[in-house]
Parts: C-alpha cells; sequence; structure tokens
C-alpha cells in the first residue's frame, strides 16, 4: 500500500468520526430544541454552524478531488478552521456557565443544562475532535504540496522551447531578415 493512499484512508476516518460527532451534535440541538429548556443563542448558533460547517469542507473536499482546484482546497481549509473556532467558542460557554451542580436534570427535559453539569462530555468531545481536526490539517497540506510545481535547484536553468531557439537569424540594418 502506498503512503498516498495510506493518508486517505486515514483522512477518511477522520471524516467519518467527524461525522459522528456532527450526528451527537445535531441529535442534542434537537432534544434541546423539543424540550422546554431556555436555549442560550450563542451555543445553538455554534452548534448549528459546526454541523453546516462539516458539510461545507465534505463539498469542498468533493470539488478539490473531482476538479483539482486550489480554491476548492482553501474552502475546505477555511472551513475546517472556522469548524473548530466554533467548537472553542461552544465548550467555552458551555463550561463557563454558572449551572448549580445541586438540581437533577434529565438529558430528554434540559439537555443543555444536563451537559452543563458534567464538564467533561465538552472537553471529551473537545479532545475527539482536535486530532481529527489536525489530521484533516496535514492532509490537507499534503494535498496543497503535491499540487506545486517542482522547485528547480540552483544552476538548473531552463529555456522556454521556441520555435527559433537553435536557428540563428540575424536581422539586417534595413529590418530584412538574412
Amino acid at each position: 500500500m502506498d503512503s498516498m493512499r495510506i493518508w486517505k484512508f486515514v483522512f477518511f476516518v477522520c471524516l467519518a468520526v467527524n461525522f459522528v460527532l456532527c450526528l451527537l451534535l445535531g441529535s442534542v440541538l434537537g432534544v434541546a430544541v423539543l424540550s422546554e429548556e431556555e436555549l442560550s443563542p450563542t451555543i445553538v448558533i455554534c452548534f448549528f454552524a459546526f454541523i453546516i460547517l462539516y458539510f461545507a469542507v465534505l463539498g469542498a473536499y468533493y470539488c478539490y478531488a473531482r476538479w483539482q482546484t486550489r480554491s476548492a482546497l482553501v474552502l475546505s481549509i477555511v472551513a475546517s478552521i472556522a469548524q473548530l473556532i466554533f467548537l472553542l467558542v461552544a465548550e467555552f460557554f458551555i463550561l463557563s456557565s454558572g449551572v448549580s451542580l445541586y438540581d437533577e436534570v434529565t438529558l430528554s427535559s434540559h439537555t443543555i443544562t444536563w451537559i452543563e453539569q458534567r464538564p467533561y462530555l465538552p472537553i471529551f468531545f473537545g479532545a475527539v475532535f482536535l486530532p481529527t481536526f489536525l489530521c484533516q490539517m496535514l492532509m490537507f497540506h499534503r494535498f496543497s504540496c503535491r499540487s506545486r510545481l517542482p522547485v528547480l535547484q540552483q544552476g538548473d536553468h531552463r529555456r522556454k522551447s521556441t520555435p527559433y531557439h537553435a536557428e540563428k537569424i540575424h536581422i539586417s540594418k534595413l529590418g530584412d531578415a538574412v
């Protein structure tokens, strides 16, 4: 198995892990909307943006794999970085909330409060996503390096091949070719 095939396999495993994380966020968001809990708009926006940006990364990567365009590769890198930023903002708001630990709530009635009472859940989510993010960035870097033109060594001067390169054409003073 060549190295590029291994890298692609690892990248697709990372995309699958990212998809599972999006499913978890989608289910938490769905249960939270259906419950009687009042939701923080920041957390809802961050969760929703994380899910949308996953599909943006997936679509941009598909465009890059299909047509080999650098703009699609840049778009997938930007969407992946934005996904990390939204995750960090959501974790910050979840971990910094002043929820009392004495009120016992259930997952189905107060989903976000239940997650806020268990701070290890967002930390675990971030710990799973961070290696996935790093693997995606490494793979995007590998793709961008592979699509660059080879750099010439010092002293390796190549001339542009033109049809008159080897011919000796002399121009007379009057402007006619001799």
